[in-house]
């Protein structure tokens, strides 16, 4: 009488030392089921128990694709290890496949790749867009590149700082304004970007300290002129003096 598969798990639990008689048992894969585009992954498939090491082969591909695998024997598990590294954003199939001369076991892990990039912050002073203190506005704006097409929101903070920001979360690149006043310097505004991953929040986040480093130029008003005293009546008064004296001695 041919024993089913279920009764083979059943005896295997009951007697994990039968594995050693011929039985393969069902792989386990592990790996993580984010990755960052750009960052390797391990991918860790065991096989429990294994029938003979040296007839089983553990294989593992990514979408199809055979993976460079290592295989080694650990204790009463065979393992096999690969890295992957996606090149494009997506879903991802990995599979495990353990085989034997008589019997092969599969696994499958579904892996997501997302493109997370580091947020730009920068900022800009418009000198004709001054307020009644003649302090300037400054711009300050939140960016990424455009390198994914996953919705990335961003967030654009000052802790004690009255930003104006237009749009919300959602606006890309996120900008707001404030007029820069010497009391502001030093403070700093951080800019977060968030995306939703398998239900996981990835973050990412860049800070900049505002420099504003004198007070803003005030309207100088010209040096009023100094009025001096005249000497042109006594200048006329000399003159006529001389002349009464030169025409007495001529005549």
């Amino acid at each position: 009488m041919r024993t089913n598969g279920l009764f083979q798990h059943f005896l295997l639990l009951l007697f994990p030392g039968l594995g050693m008689a011929g039985v393969l048992m069902e792989p386990k894969l592990s790996i993580p089921t984010a990755i960052e585009l750009g960052n390797g992954a391990m991918a860790v498939c065991e096989v429990p128990n294994p029938p003979d090491s040296e007839s089983l082969l553990i294989i593992m591909h990514l979408q199809g694709i055979k993976l460079g695998t290592t295989q080694r024997r650990q204790g009463d598990k065979e393992i096999a290890e690969a890295t992957i590294s996606p090149t494009e954003p997506g879903e991802y199939v990995v599979e495990c496949s353990a085989s034997t001369e008589k019997d092969t076991k599969k696994a499958l892990a579904n892996v997501t790749v997302y493109n997370l990039p580091q947020p730009l912050l920068s900022t800009k002073e418009d000198m004709e867009d001054m307020d009644e203190e003649e302090n300037p506005r400054l711009t300050i704006t939140c960016e990424v590149p455009p390198a994914s097409a996953t919705i990335i929101s961003l967030d654009l903070t000052g802790a004690e700082l009255p930003l104006s920001c237009k749009g919300d979360v959602t606006s890309v690149p996120r900008t707001c304004t404030l007029y820069s006043r010497k009391e502001y310097n030093g403070k700093e505004v951080t800019c977060q970007a968030r995306m939703a991953v398998m239900g996981t929040v990835m973050l990412k986040t860049a800070a900049k300290k505002l420099n504003i480093e004198s007070a803003p130029p005030t309207s100088v008003k010209p040096p009023t002129p100094t009025t001096r005293p005249s000497n042109k009546g006594a200048f006329s008064a000399a003159a006529m003096s001389t002349l009464a004296l030169l025409l007495f001695h001529l005549f």
